[in-house]
């Protein structure tokens, strides 16, 4: 976990997960006064994400500007043609066969309709009956976490349902669910919904650089994964006469969702990658080489490796679509998010994060792209593709996408290449 080293007064959990050491920030039920989830914090955040507002309000009302289907106004420097138009989104619920795909577009279908393809994959694993859950109450929720997503470029409601839908494909597709009890795969596709709720546009550094009440509640440990966290378990703390989502749950089932949620979560903090990684490496060598299967059911460190497996790959998962078309429009999101951030860290006077600065030029954001995919997105795929082979695909994809950015990249450094 970042900046977690020297901290000697930290209030959190540090538990030994199987075999690993992990860090909870716990802001609903901690000791410590400080980290309460009260409410002078919460308006102290509030007031620090309208000062990052109103400063990109004033940038953007001096540049020339297009709109896109989130309402969100971002500067047309670069690869406004990236972005697919906001005229045309479909209000046509997809069947759950179309959901079931890799090439499974979010982006073409306006918000209100991802609220029944949130449910309509809850119903293929029969959850609502397996785990009691009223369906009212299920939409609520759903909607709740729709409406606490920010009209961001890239950290939005698509993301959170893109994000649930290729867990959903691992599941199906890939054949995940086979490694997976009922109560994990309903864990998984909740926590792929709900982990990026309230994400402000910036990264975990940037707050932590700032000082800002959200690093502050939760220690400068994994903050965004940790306030989504807490956002939303402190939706299933209300008086026990409310119902929720988890109120047909035992006390076992219910203690064990609420610890499989936190983990799985936290495993979409990028600063985890690398570890994540040594242990895809380490299962392949010492199982899958072997001949044997990477994951065993019965064995339940395997079991929540495979969901923060999930959780990690679905995150990062939009180069490795099926259509191209789509992957560079979710890249010119990541990238508009990316250059804001700079903007804000060079108002406040912050250290600017270097592989966000630059992106100026279709070119910058090309290589940018290139170099996600060959150093991140790439090798990662080909771990996954190893453990879940039925998964190969996106590594596929992830390679002809790359080549697709390097073509053009020939075509904007040597124009007269172009067909």
């Amino acid at each position: 976990m970042s900046n977690s080293q020297n901290r000697n007064n930290i209030v959190a959990h540090q538990e030994i997960w199987c075999g690993k050491e992990v860090v909870l920030i716990d802001a609903v039920h901690g000791e410590d006064s400080k980290i309460h989830g009260n409410r002078e914090n919460e308006s102290n955040m509030n007031e620090e994400k309208f000062d990052d507002v109103r400063i990109l309000e004033q940038k953007r009302d001096t540049s020339q500007t297009v709109k896109e289907s989130q309402d969100f106004m971002y500067p047309c420097t670069v690869c406004p043609t990236w972005l697919r138009p906001i005229d045309g989104k479909t209000t046509v619920i997809p069947s759950i066969q179309e959901i079931k795909s890799w090439d499974f577009d979010v982006l073409i279908y306006n918000e209100e309709v991802l609220v029944p393809v949130c449910e309509k994959m809850l119903e293929y694993y029969d959850l609502y009956q397996k785990f009691n859950i009223d369906k009212v109450v299920m939409n609520d929720f759903i909607v709740n976490v729709w409406k606490n997503h920010e009209s961001l470029p890239y950290h939005n409601w698509y993301h959170a349902v893109g994000t649930m839908n290729t867990i959903f494909n691992f599941l199906t597709l890939a054949g995940a669910e086979a490694y997976a009890t009922d109560l994990e795969i309903f864990v998984m596709l909740i926590g792929g919904l709900a982990h990026d709720t309230q994400h402000p546009g910036q990264n975990n550094e940037y707050h932590i650089k700032i000082g800002s009440e959200r690093a502050k509640r939760f220690q400068d440990i994994s903050i965004h994964e940790n306030h989504s966290i807490n956002w939303t378990i402190e939706l299933w703390e209300r008086p026990i006469d409310h119902d929720h989502i988890l109120s047909g749950l035992t006390a076992d089932d219910r203690s064990y969702f609420l610890d499989y949620f936190r983990r799985v979560i936290l495993y979409t903090d990028p600063s985890v990658h690398g570890e994540l990684s040594k242990r895809l490496i380490q299962i392949i060598n010492e199982k899958v080489n072997n001949g044997a299967e990477a994951f065993d059911r019965n064995i339940k460190e395997d079991r929540i490796l495979l969901g923060e497996c999930l959780l990690h790959a679905s995150d990062i998962s939009n180069p490795a679509h099926g259509d191209f078309e789509t992957a560079k429009d979710w890249c010119q999101r990541i990238a508009t998010e990316f250059r804001e951030q700079v903007f804000l860290e060079k108002q406040r006077g912050v250290t600017v994060t270097g592989y966000m600065d630059g992106l100026d030029t279709e070119l910058a954001v090309v290589k940018m792209q290139i170099g996600f995919c060959n150093f991140m997105a790439l090798p990662f795929f080909q771990l996954v593709g190893k453990v879940l082979p039925r998964s190969k695909v996106l590594e596929e994809n992830i390679i002809r996408n790359t080549k697709g950015y390097e073509e053009r990249m020939k075509v904007i450094l040597f124009p007269s290449s172009e067909k």
